[in-house]
């Protein structure tokens, strides 16, 4: 709030003006109506009755500051920090989280209430398998059990890239420390979305250009199909089972995902006029439909429970002509990463990589969006970066990456950095 409010007060009216003006232009503007159907979306998330008004409240605060700090960051800021430095900061400041989620675990100490859900977190299946019977771990500074292994995942990507632009041993140490906290923190949290994800994220990143980067980004959808027929392969090579739970292949796959999506798929299969542009925040409350599956989840004594599919969720928060904006705003992404001439290779590769884990995990979650304050924020702080004209214009007063190997083909002392004129 102290930082939505220095925003607020202190920047120049002409800066804000002239950065407001610029979301407005031709190349920018699907990115601002994204924007404003997820501003718009979270004002109509007040009105959700069976939502505690904080939650939506909370939501609503959220979106707006991460919005303005974003804005302050990217937009109105004349900090003379390049694109390379900017993701290095923010690698290393979640790298950290993660390392000192780790650290605060081990010390065994709480930093919120654990709802009665998470306390009773189950076995984890995956260590069960090797001979390590423990439950799942609940981080302290975690929203929940799941939520916190897509965090996890994003701290093994942001960890390897600070490995890769370390230029002197120590550094390389710390990287390789953090490399593997992230890596235990998945084990821990045993989420096999993030395995998934991981996997995707790799494969794919070095293809995520031109046509096929939107080839990519429009079939993650489809993404509860390509699991579906996974089964096959999981079968026949003899693993299934280390990633089910219960009895039924796809739903124990899928932790009864395939329920909620029938349910959702027939319920969107009656079109109604309002699904153009969606309910609103919590669009499945709002609409009703999260009463025929709510049953799933009785246990958890929660108000509210996503679709666990960012397309199916979006299209109850923001219509059909908001998963297509979104969609179309993320593959512009690719396109603008690819065309930035003053990016590391390094730097090039973590947010080509961590976009494509982020909209891979929204196969399995309703990530990115909302319902995932840290992932929300690290795909609204890659948005921002690709859709900020001023930054693809600081070509001639670059700042060189600490650290960094190579930033255009010039060596750089680990220690220093010195602008480029």
């Amino acid at each position: 709030m102290l930082m939505t409010f220095r925003i607020l007060v202190l920047v120049k009216k002409e800066e804000g003006s002239k950065f407001t003006k610029s979301l407005w232009r031709k190349e920018n503007l699907l990115f601002s109506v994204f924007i404003l159907l997820t501003l718009f979306a979270a004002f109509r998330g007040l009105t959700v009755s069976v939502i505690p008004l904080r939650d939506a409240l909370a939501s609503l605060v959220y979106f707006v500051a991460v919005f303005l700090v974003c804005l302050n960051y990217f937009g109105i800021s004349r900090q003379p920090l390049s694109l390379n430095e900017r993701i290095y900061y923010i690698a290393i400041g979640f790298s950290l989280y993660v390392a000192v989620n780790f650290v605060l675990y081990q010390l065994d100490i709480l930093i919120k209430y654990i709802p009665e859900a998470d306390a009773d977190s189950g076995s984890n299946l995956l260590l069960q398998s090797i001979g390590i019977d423990m439950n799942r771990a609940l981080f302290p500074m975690a929203y929940g059990i799941n939520a916190y292994g897509n965090v996890a995942g994003l701290g093994l990507f942001f960890s390897i890239y600070l490995y890769r632009v370390a230029k002197n041993i120590p550094i390389k140490i710390i990287s390789c420390i953090f490399i593997l906290i992230s890596i235990y923190s998945i084990l821990m949290v045993e989420s096999r979305g993030v395995f998934l994800g991981v996997i995707f994220a790799v494969l794919f990143s070095p293809f995520a250009k031109g046509v096929f980067a939107k080839i990519i980004v429009f079939s993650t959808p489809l993404i509860p199909v390509i699991i579906f027929f996974s089964i096959f392969i999981l079968k026949e090579i003899g693993v299934l089972s280390l990633f089910t739970r219960g009895d039924s292949d796809f739903s124990g796959l899928v932790t009864d995902r395939d329920v909620i999506w029938a349910v959702s798929i027939s319920d969107l299969s009656k079109f109604e006029f309002i699904h153009l542009f969606g309910f609103g925040l919590y669009g499945n409350a709002a609409s009703g439909l999260m009463e025929k599956y709510s049953w799933l989840f009785d246990y958890y004594k929660t108000t509210f429970h996503t679709l666990h599919n960012v397309g199916l969720q979006y299209v109850l928060d923001i219509g059909y002509i908001g998963v297509l904006v979104y969609l179309i705003v993320v593959s512009g992404f690719f396109q603008r990463i690819n065309k930035m001439k003053t990016l590391s290779q390094a730097t090039a590769w973590i947010l080509k990589s961590a976009m494509l884990f982020l909209i891979a995990l929204g196969g399995t979650e309703s990530i990115p969006s909302l319902y995932a304050t840290e992932s929300f924020f690290i795909f609204m702080f890659f948005i921002f970066l690709a859709y900020s004209k001023e930054l693809n214009q600081l070509n001639n007063h670059q700042l060189k990456l600490v650290g960094s190997r190579e930033v255009q083909g010039t060596k750089v002392h680990p220690l220093r950095a010195s602008r480029q004129r």
